[in-house]
């Protein structure tokens, strides 16, 4: 699949879901070149769904998730992390462990991503950290 066909929709459903993000596609690009991956789930070569992985030193960060409303709690986001965990595992660069955060208040989020090997590592009042690996 040629990612970058998809970018410019992965960009506007970011932006949609995290406003304060402001995610560029020469973001999306750059992440790209750095190792990293974007992830996506098509329906009718529509995004209805993805994760964008960065490579960051020693580790991978699952920076974003989004699936778009009428393709929720469908497991289209456990399956788009079961690919990013796969890939960063297999990588062979070097990564030691993914990690990713949430809001304490995303109990949906943070449920599947312990139901897909998280572990909590830390919390304060508006975040919980998490890892893999």
């Amino acid at each position: 699949m040629n990612i970058k066909k998809y970018l410019n929709q992965v960009v506007k459903l970011n932006n949609t879901y995290f406003p304060n993000a402001k995610t560029t596609k020469k973001e999306l690009l750059d992440i790209l070149d750095a190792h990293g991956r974007v992830f996506v789930k098509l329906k009718k070569d529509k995004v209805v769904g993805y994760l964008i992985l960065r490579r960051k030193d020693e580790a991978y960060n699952v920076d974003f998730i989004g699936i778009t409303r009428d393709c929720r709690r469908r497991g289209l986001a456990s399956e788009l992390v079961r690919k990013a965990v796969t890939y960063a595992m297999r990588s062979g660069d070097g990564a030691n462990f993914i990690f990713t955060y949430a809001s304490i208040y995303n109990t949906i989020s943070i449920n599947m991503l312990i139901k897909n090997g998280f572990t909590v590592e830390s919390i304060n009042t508006r975040w919980i950290n998490m890892k893999y690996g």
